[in-house]
């Protein structure tokens, strides 16, 4: 679901705070299901530009702490959301507790 969906826009004005945005909604998300960054199987991140790697990863790694999903980054030279940075698409697993 976009983050403009849930009223919350792009989030901050650069790569951080936006990535910072979308893992928050990744989390509310996860967490109306019953799951958490553990349960995440696959990431897939969309870049605007690539050389935000390495910012948006220190994020990432806040969120996900020890779990290491499978991982792709894509470059894409536009989104629709005007002043998007990033999209990040998951998929998790149903947890069984």
């Amino acid at each position: 679901m976009p983050s403009h969906a849930w009223g919350g826009g792009v989030g901050g004005s650069d790569d951080v705070g936006q990535a910072e945005r979308v893992h928050e909604l990744i989390q509310a998300l996860l967490g109306k299901a019953g799951a958490g960054f553990e349960d995440v199987v696959t990431v897939t991140v969309y870049l605007l530009r690539v050389e935000d790697r390495a910012a948006v990863n220190t994020v990432r790694r806040r969120f996900f702490g020890e779990s290491r999903p499978a991982s792709t980054l894509v470059e894409v030279s536009a989104f629709v959301v005007p002043g998007a940075f990033l999209e990040i698409d998951v998929v998790a697993r149903q947890p069984q507790r």
